[in-house]
């Protein structure tokens, strides 16, 4: 599973496919905390966006199996960047791409 320290995530534990070094999270109006962690994922006008980065990235995986078969479950956790790109910057593709190139954030 993969957790989050910090902001709206803070404590949550999600399974996800995909863990880039940054990521963006969104929280819809209703308070569901999701990821945008595929690369074709767009956000919703919904939802509000929050920069996370990766601090571990030391992997281990597991099978969890289930009634809809079997899913890789990869443990890393994310923490809020202190410094927050625009909601213009994260909600558009290209600029979240270019922000995340250009972005050296080390979190301790």
């Amino acid at each position: 599973m993969i957790s989050f320290i910090g902001g709206v995530a803070n404590g949550c534990r999600l399974n996800f496919k995909r863990t880039p070094v940054y990521l963006r999270v969104v929280v819809d109006n209703k308070g569901k905390v999701d990821v945008l962690d595929q690369e074709y994922d767009i956000p919703q006008k919904n939802e509000t966006l929050y920069a996370y980065r990766m601090i571990d990235a030391s992997f281990s995986s597991a099978f969890m199996c289930g009634s809809t078969g079997c899913d890789l479950v990869i443990n890393a956790e994310y923490k809020l960047l202190p410094l927050q790109p625009s909601q213009e910057i994260m909600r558009n593709k290209t600029q979240w791409y270019k922000w995340t190139e250009e972005s050296d954030v080390i979190i301790k």
